[in-house]
């Protein structure tokens, strides 16, 4: 199938700066900056082995459209506080053995996803110490060629000296994707001492698209100071909800984090393969876990997080679980 005319990926990234005018020095806002690597958890390089995202968060109301498209999920509710934030991103899917050239069977295919994101959150506080938040995201990418993830990986290892993956002409088609994500987080504060408070946030998942269609659920444990000064540390979805938007605050703040989450997963093309078009596939697991554990430092508007996740199996024939690590730098400007 041949690739999508450049032109299309100009578009998405085109796309992405037109929704997001203040954040190029017109207003000012909060960037983020998420790094997202198997390599730093194993020193492997396989399964999910890259992801990048950039985003800017900004306290505000939505364009009329995507509020009026959050007032389609169930239980959405207004908030006191709003938050509007804008990314573009990619990830990288690569089998266990990159070393070889023809296509693996039972391992998992290559494939590269671009993307740019809409998200809007709404924050209320229901009582003092419990909050509630929902957020809908609008994501539309390209999966395939045109992604850009074999020239990115290959760039990647030609500056660390590593070995480059063989097996890239096997890789899913391109493919357009278009997916919604909406998150429903509970947050439950208990203050430990004079200094210190604990966070309990349960919380609700369901996506709806041809890249990812899951529902799911899961539960983040935060300690330290300054917990509701942010909401979680950000993450590449699927995964644990969080956000770029910081109260903006003078003091230095820590917390450690740790979080499970399950989910349901019904569609997932970087298993099945492509919808549009025969491509590799394999057998994927119903039910994927996360388990992360990490900590971030606030230094006056500025965070750093770092966190580890482990994956479960994603298909039947994987041979290990899927680590990987996450940094994260987020500051206001």
């Amino acid at each position: 199938m041949p690739r999508l005319p450049r032109s299309t990926l100009a578009a998405l990234i085109v796309l992405a700066l037109s929704h997001a005018p203040p954040a190029f020095g017109y207003d000012s806002g909060f960037w983020s900056l998420q790094l997202e690597n198997d390599y730093l958890a194993d020193f492997s390089d396989n399964l999910y082995t890259h992801g990048f995202e950039i985003s800017y968060a900004k306290l505000q109301a939505p364009a009329p459209w995507l509020l009026r498209l959050a007032e389609l999920i169930p239980f959405y509710e207004h908030g006191n506080i709003q938050t509007v934030t804008h990314s573009l991103g990619q990830k990288i899917f690569t089998p266990s053995d990159i070393s070889v050239a023809d296509l693996i069977p039972d391992d998992r295919p290559y494939a590269g996803w671009l993307y740019v994101a809409f998200a809007f959150s709404n924050q209320q506080e229901i009582e003092p110490d419990l909050y509630y938040l929902t957020t809908l995201e609008l994501n539309l990418g390209l999966v395939g060629p045109s992604s850009g993830a074999e020239s990115v990986q290959n760039f990647i290892h030609d500056l660390i000296n590593a070995e480059q993956a063989q097996g890239w002409s096997h890789q899913l088609n391109d493919e357009p994707i278009v997916g919604i994500n909406s998150v429903h987080k509970w947050r439950l504060f208990t203050t430990v001492g004079s200094d210190f408070e604990f966070e309990i946030s349960p919380h609700a998942v369901m996506s709806l698209g041809n890249a990812f269609t899951y529902v799911g659920g899961g539960v983040m444990f935060r300690w330290g100071r300054g917990l509701r000064n942010d909401i979680g540390t950000p993450s590449i979805r699927p995964s644990f909800p969080g956000s770029a938007y910081l109260n903006r605050q003078t003091i230095r703040n820590w917390y450690l984090f740790a979080g499970y989450e399950s989910r349901l997963v019904l569609r997932n093309i970087f298993l099945d393969g492509n919808s549009l078009s025969d491509s590799h596939s394999v057998s994927k697991e119903p039910i994927v876990g996360d388990i992360q554990l990490g900590f971030a430092f606030h230094l006056g508007d500025m965070r750093l997080s770092f966190s580890e996740t482990l994956r479960s199996r994603e298909f039947s024939t994987q041979s290990g679980l899927n680590p990987y690590s996450a940094i994260n730098l987020t500051f206001y400007y």
